[in-house]
């Protein structure tokens, strides 16, 4: 049984990394310096733009956020015990991208934005809530919170109807960012 946690947590721990490395490639390695530091305090300042310019890179932006942040939100309560508890993995979530909006404020590698911060969080959950619906579903021991998994759901379900809503909004980007993604996928 020791055995297994140990070996759980090295896969965890290697898991992490991996994201990790992704992550700072593509949060400060790939950009370029700016002149001076930049930042935007106004929360949900990037749903609002994307929804009012109707710009495909917007939403990419925001979704690329969200869906950055599920694989940590999947790794930590998979691998780690101690971050069996949502608010754990969401506050995790929610340091390191604080932690990485720091750096890119102080080196000038980007902007330092509230809405990444909420967006990454946020993906975070939505990653936790896929790692909690894995094991209600798979796992006998997490049958009883069954409370928990109806509300992430709920916030699943939430989030899927907000892109279909902006979808018959007459918000033509969705087909750009379909476009935009195959591109980064095929070339």
């Amino acid at each position: 049984m020791v055995h297994n946690i140990r070996m759980k947590n090295i896969i965890g721990v290697c898991l992490v990394l991996a994201w990790f490395v992704v992550f700072v490639y593509v949060t400060l390695i790939e950009r370029t310096q700016s002149d001076m530091p930049m930042y935007n305090l106004r929360l949900f300042w990037c749903i609002r733009e994307a929804w009012t310019t109707k710009n495909a890179m917007d939403w990419y932006f925001i979704v690329g956020n969200v869906s950055l942040f599920i694989p940590l939100g999947i790794i930590l309560p998979l691998c780690f015990d101690r971050m069996r508890v949502w608010w754990r993995t969401v506050m995790f979530g929610f340091g390191f991208s604080l932690g990485i909006e720091i750096i890119q404020l102080v080196f000038r590698l980007g902007l330092f934005e509230f809405d990444d911060i909420f967006n990454n969080s946020f993906g975070t959950f939505l990653g936790y809530g896929l790692f909690v619906f894995y094991m209600g579903c798979f796992r006998r021991e997490w049958q009883g919170r069954s409370v928990e998994g109806v509300l992430l759901l709920l916030v699943w379900i939430i989030a899927v109807v907000f892109l279909v809503v902006a979808l018959c909004a007459g918000q033509p980007v969705f087909d750009r960012f379909l476009q935009v993604v195959l591109n980064k996928i095929v070339f």
